[in-house]
């Protein structure tokens, strides 16, 4: 638990500003309150999200954007446009949608109508791409996981790869909402929650309970991890195997199999010789879109017990950290049993062009089909100017990433040097709270491979 969920302590969600139900902006000076008393307690709990939409006020975007420039590292950022339309597209009426809330880490829901289960479970992406590279099976994991899609090597384009992926996607999918079921009638039949049913909209109307359906919305959410590895190494699949052909499919599978012992410079060509998402270049960035299209496509496809619809969301908490021990080498170049990439965010050292880039490829991932969340994190490093001039460094780049269709933001305001001294000297640092996924956590708190993770990201300095 440590590991997958690390510093998790409660899922305790405040959130402020935002629209009411007929549009128009809701912030008032209890916002801007609730601000002022994050800034002096600096804890890493409640979550703290702030809604932001186009007609918010100047001077709360500036409030907010300067609260995260001095260092408090539990604010995460919505875009009501793209959230109220990624509800909406699952049946929510406008005006309802506009009243969401965040539930525990960026799952959003209607307060007081919802049942929405949504962390039900956690999908590991480039687990389904490594058996769609292994005809079913695993690496870590040989035996058969997934359907037998066909010999990788008599494989002739990249379509003929991504055809096996969303296939493996697909059946996980499948398996997993078949045990999910499961434990929802369970929990219907033996586990009622009486309290929490009397306290929501149209359970005592319909007679039912949450957990039998009683709530107006019901929905099942499931996190699919790993988004940027699959396209990573779908990006290289397709320019060294199949465009270039500088390697074949039967080196690349005998490397990855080998954990590249002996094939550094191939995993060398991996690594630099073809396109990375996080760095605005259209080539990988499709890639990744992809990978998180047929996973949200597969998940929305499924009905629940409770007669609502399954929901895709797109964040990790720290299983991105576990997921990677089950997972062999993979075609971006990652060795076996390393970190997968966390949330929608690049992988590790992948986004070399600045963090402007990064916001661009995010943002070209279709964000409205992501009902049950997303976590995009940077790490940034301010210098004296950029700290000084906050609501236009970062209220710019905020403002860019939101225009372009981008439904979440987090920012780490924390250098790796900080960081490292923590991590050597924690009584020194017991007050340093670090954004981890959809959540913060104080960083002398979190599991040592963690904290190695967030040191591994990739820092942009302004």
């Amino acid at each position: 638990m440590t590991l997958a969920f690390s510093g998790l302590t409660s899922f305790a969600n405040t959130v402020i500003g935002g629209v009411d139900g007929e549009g128009n902006d809701a912030t008032n000076e209890l916002s801007y309150l609730m601000l002022e008393a994050m800034q002096r307690v600096r804890t890493p709990q409640p979550n703290f999200g702030v809604r932001l939409h186009r007609e918010a006020p100047r001077g709360f975007r500036d409030a907010i954007v300067q609260a995260v420039a001095d260092g408090i590292g539990n604010l995460q950022l919505f875009n009501d446009e793209v959230v109220v339309a990624s509800l909406t597209n699952r049946g929510v009426p406008l005006e309802e949608a506009r009243d969401y809330g965040i539930i525990g880490c960026v799952e959003q829901a209607v307060p007081g109508k919802s049942f929405t289960s949504s962390d039900a479970g956690l999908l590991n992406l480039p687990l389904c791409l490594e058996l769609a590279l292994n005809n079913g099976r695993g690496r870590i994991f040989s035996e058969q996981l997934g359907l037998p899609t066909g010999d990788p090597r008599s494989f002739t384009c990249i379509e003929d790869v991504i055809g096996a992926y969303r296939a493996q996607v697909e059946y996980l999918v499948g398996q997993m909402v078949e045990a999910l079921e499961g434990l929802a009638q369970a929990h219907a039949e033996r586990r009622p929650v009486p309290l929490a049913s009397s306290l929501t909209d149209d359970c005592l109307a319909r007679g039912l309970d949450l957990t039998a359906g009683g709530a107006r919305y019901n929905f099942t959410g499931i996190q699919g991890v790993g988004v940027a590895t699959v396209g990573d190494s779908l990006s290289a699949i397709d320019r060294l195997v199949f465009d270039q052909k500088r390697i074949t499919m039967e080196e690349l599978l005998a490397a990855l199999d080998a954990d590249f012992d002996g094939q550094e410079s191939l995993r060398q060509m991996l690594l630099n010789k073809s396109p990375k998402y996080g760095n605005d270049d259209d080539g990988a960035d499709r890639f990744a879109h992809l990978a998180a299209e047929i996973y949200c496509r597969a998940v929305e496809k499924h009905r629940n017990f409770r007669g609502g619809s399954y929901s895709p969301g797109l964040y990790s908490v720290t299983t991105h950290v576990a997921f990677g021990l089950m997972v062999g080498a993979t075609p971006d170049g990652r060795h076996a049993r390393e970190s997968l990439s966390q949330g929608i965010s690049p992988a590790h050292g992948r986004d070399r062009r600045g963090p402007t880039a990064g916001l661009k490829s995010a943002a070209k991932l279709d964000h409205a089909l992501v009902s049950n969340g997303l976590a995009f994190i940077q790490m940034l490093s301010l210098g004296s100017s950029a700290r000084k001039h906050a609501p236009d460094v970062l209220g710019g780049l905020l403002e860019a990433y939101f225009a372009l269709g981008g439904q979440e933001l987090q920012w780490n305001l924390v250098d790796r040097a900080t960081l490292l001294a923590a991590q050597e000297n924690p009584e020194a640092y017991r007050g340093l709270v670090v954004r981890v996924a959809g959540y913060s956590a104080l960083f002398t708190d979190l599991n040592r491979v963690v904290q190695d993770e967030l040191i591994a990201r990739t820092e942009h300095a302004l």
